[in-house]
């Protein structure tokens, strides 16, 4: 076994694996993982990431053997997967599924993001654009200008969207609450609430500063499964009970920072293109804005009824 381990890292690794004798389980995962970080916060395509996997397994299944280790890897990969859901590279991902530069993108060449709207608002793309998480979805159907024609939600979103609304409901069940909210948002939105109506805000928006803690009663934690898509998608909005226990929430997906006459504020459209950091930045949110602020997509309304078992009813009326 010695021998193998030896090899492998002479041959494979040229002499830079670490310990004298082979790695536990454990230790293998706490020197892969910091590779596995390396390549997720790289933007390249998701293959790539995935392909790595595999090859690291395979010296390492040489040299300790394929018990463990096939377990490892595949929950490895499940890992690096799960990582790059919130990171640049899922991005990438979705930009290349389209036959587009991800490069261009980030450069925000105008032809390039007009190629992804097309693609992703083609008919036959459809399966595709309703397969991709819910902040992608609405963004490409911004882009497309097809709006919420053809917008499926899975049951796991719905669930995530309606335990959303009972964790706000949950933090203005008291009259004290209520008051408060009064103080901080106007008797408007007191009066709703009052009729049962749920302000769902999530933490972290925005400037992505928490709220002060007398303030944290105003929104949900977003750190919870899907929640980081629904924060970048649904965002804030208002959910209104009906009599079977659905909700409905009926909102305009836009931006303030497109152009005024797609529903934007052109002061905070100037603010983005003139926003030295916003215009090198690689966040996908400012890669986003910059996108929008050149004019790009097109707002639509959405209509979504969300029942307790996580079934959504797209624009039901």
């Amino acid at each position: 076994m010695q021998e193998a381990y030896n090899s492998v890292d002479k041959n494979q690794f040229g002499g830079a694996l670490p310990y004298g004798t082979p790695p536990s389980a454990e230790g293998i995962a706490e020197r892969i993982e910091p590779l596995a970080s390396s390549v997720v916060n790289s933007l390249v395509p998701g293959a790539a990431a995935v392909s790595m996997g595999y090859k690291l397994g395979a010296p390492v299944r040489q040299a300790v053997g394929a018990g463990f280790v096939d377990d490892f890897v595949d929950n490895g990969i499940d890992s690096i997967k799960e990582i790059s859901r919130y990171s640049p590279l899922r991005y990438a991902g979705e930009v290349s599924n389209a036959g587009v530069d991800p490069l261009a993108i980030i450069r925000g060449d105008q032809a390039a993001v007009q190629k992804l709207g097309n693609y992703y608002g083609d008919e036959s793309n459809q399966g595709e654009l309703n397969a991709l998480p819910l902040d992608s979805q609405l963004f490409m159907r911004y882009l497309s200008g097809d709006g919420s024609q053809g917008l499926t939600i899975d049951k796991d979103r719905g669930k995530a969207i309606y335990q959303s609304i009972l964790d706000q409901k949950q933090n203005l069940s008291s009259e004290a609450t209520r008051e408060k909210l009064r103080q901080y948002l106007g008797d408007s939105h007191y009066q709703r609430v009052k009729q049962g109506h749920i302000p769902v805000n999530y933490s972290g928006m925005g400037d992505a500063r928490e709220p002060t803690q007398d303030k944290r009663f105003l929104t949900i934690p977003h750190d919870q499964p899907y929640r980081g898509e629904l924060k970048n998608s649904l965002g804030k909005f208002w959910a209104t009970p009906n009599d079977d226990g659905s909700y409905d929430i009926d909102e305009r997906y836009n931006f303030m920072y497109a152009p005024s006459s797609k529903g934007g504020d052109d002061s905070a459209r100037d603010h983005v293109q003139e926003n030295a950091a916003v215009s090198v930045s690689l966040d996908p949110s400012d890669i986003g804005r910059r996108i929008v602020a050149q004019g790009a997509g097109k707002p639509y309304d959405y209509k979504l009824r969300v029942s307790p078992d996580g079934t959504v009813l797209v624009n039901p009326d």
